[in-house]
Formats: structure tokens, sequence, C-alpha cells
């Protein structure tokens, strides 16, 4: 590997390199205001509660037609949703949480829900 001053280095060579190097700094920095921007918006102070209400308003209420569903339509519900239950079977007692996300899967990161193939044949106590 050569180095920058290397005399094996053209004039040339090096305005190139050096040129490409200022070239993935401005990048690095773009990046990073880039990433501040998101940050900010993180930050940002919670959504009102009417606005919340409203957003809560127009989900699908399924209620008691859950049971009319084939499995094949609950399976979907479920897929769609990032869900999580945790069984505590010493205390018979279940902890579940729902998180709502938008329809762009890959922002979920969970995969498929695995009630269909379960890995361990019995509930895990936490």
């Amino acid at each position: 590997m050569l180095a920058l001053e290397d005399d094996q280095i053209t004039t040339a060579a090096r305005r190139r390199i050096s040129d490409r190097i200022a070239e993935l700094e401005q990048e690095i920095a773009d990046q990073q205001a880039s990433l501040g921007k998101l940050r900010a918006v993180l930050d940002a102070t919670p959504t009102d509660a009417p606005t919340v209400a409203d957003l809560l308003d127009r989900l699908p209420f399924f209620g008691n037609r859950l049971r009319e569903f084939s499995q094949s339509r609950l399976w979907g519900l479920f897929d769609s949703l990032d869900l999580m239950v945790n069984y505590d079977p010493i205390r018979h007692a279940a902890r579940v949480r729902i998180r709502l996300v938008s329809d762009a899967g890959g922002l979920r990161g969970t995969g498929r829900c695995l009630g269909r193939n379960p890995p361990h044949s019995r509930p895990r106590a936490r």
C-alpha cells in the first residue's frame, strides 16, 4: 500500500484521491445531518390526545366478529401486527403488546407470526 506522500504516486493520482476523500467526507457530513433531522423528528413532542383519538377511530374494529374469521384471515390479521404475547403458566396470566406500524413491512423487523410453527412445544414463562 502506498501513502499519498509516496514518490511513486503521480500528482494527478494524488489529486483524484484527495478529491475522492473530500467527496466521501461530504457524504458522511450529509448523512450525519440527515440523521440529526430524523432524531429531531423522533424527539419532537408526542402527538396530542385528540389526534391520537382520531387515528384510533380510523382503525377497524372487529370485536366479537373475530370468532367468525377463517384461520387464514386471522393469521393475516396477526401477521399485520407487531404482536408479542408473553404467557406465565404459573400465574395463568398473559402480557400482550401490540404495536401498529405502517404497511412498510421492512419497518417491523419481526417477521411473520411464529404461532403457525412454534419453535417450542411449551410456552416459556417470563
